[in-house]
């Protein structure tokens, strides 16, 4: 069964929007954990939003390698406004139910469903993963802002270097000593 995951850029107090307003340059890190996520991905849910806004931008970019890789993905538009995704290429606007669209995708073969930009979008998946039992995990926590906000949306567990750094091997080694003499 496929997972759905959420990649959201934020800001240090949990803002989500425009980050093209707030984050100007990835360095070589980001660059790679953005490929890493990219790579495990073959369709996109995006909200009606954040769709809108895209389809304005991306069919034509320029900018890779995020623009082959998202006009090239199956791209699942959640809107109850929208009549038509017929602007951008890849693109299905979803019919019905948004849970039974998104189990309907969970069953299908295929690689990591993701969720790019639209908080509304990842708070109704949340809310539907919680309402089918499925545990909620959120990954990549780099501050108790939105750590807070993480927990205020239920989520089942926070991982991330708000709440654990990173440490050395040595130091990993250190921790598990000291607890298996406790």
């Amino acid at each position: 069964m496929r997972k759905v995951t959420a990649g959201l850029f934020s800001s240090i107090d949990g803002v989500v929007e425009a980050p093209n307003e707030w984050q100007h340059a990835f360095d070589p890190e980001m660059g790679a954990a953005l490929s890493r996520m990219l790579d495990e991905q073959d369709a996109v849910l995006l909200g009606r939003v954040t769709w809108s806004e895209w389809a304005g931008y991306w069919p034509t970019s320029t900018d890779e390698p995020f623009a082959g890789w998202i006009n090239g993905a199956q791209k699942h538009v959640a809107s109850t406004t929208l009549d038509s995704t017929d602007a951008w290429a890849n693109s299905t606007l979803i019919k019905g139910e948004l849970a039974d669209h998104v189990a309907d995708l969970r069953e299908r073969d295929g690689g990591t469903i993701g969720t790019a930009g639209s908080p509304t979008l990842v708070r109704s998946l949340i809310d539907i993963g919680k309402s089918l039992g499925i545990k909620v995990v959120a990954e990549g926590v780099e501050c108790m802002a939105q750590a807070t906000i993480l927990a205020e949306l239920d989520c089942d567990m926070l991982q991330g270097y708000a709440l654990a750094m990173p440490m050395s091997a040595a130091d990993l080694e250190n921790l598990l000593r000291a607890r298996r003499s406790a």
